[in-house]
């Protein structure tokens, strides 16, 4: 593991608030000359449950099996 990692996640974890509340700060300052955000009519939505079902569960499963931790260590 690296230095960030530290088996409790403890580490990210803080530096990812610490991301998060940067990227707020930026977003709040800049507020007032923000241009272009209106995010109304900009697309249609989107039917999750539509879609190839099979085609779906097979990539779900080929993700689960990528991370099986027990076939990781056997690589």
């Amino acid at each position: 593991m690296g230095r960030l990692m530290d088996g409790t996640g403890s580490s990210f974890l803080i530096l990812l608030t610490a991301c998060i509340i940067m990227h707020n700060m930026i977003v709040e300052d800049e507020k007032s000359e923000a241009i272009n955000t209106n995010f109304d009519n900009i697309g249609r939505q989107v039917n999750p449950s539509g879609g190839n079902v099979v085609e779906r569960e097979a990539f779900v499963a080929a993700h689960h099996k990528l991370r099986d931790q027990a076939r990781h260590i056997q690589l």
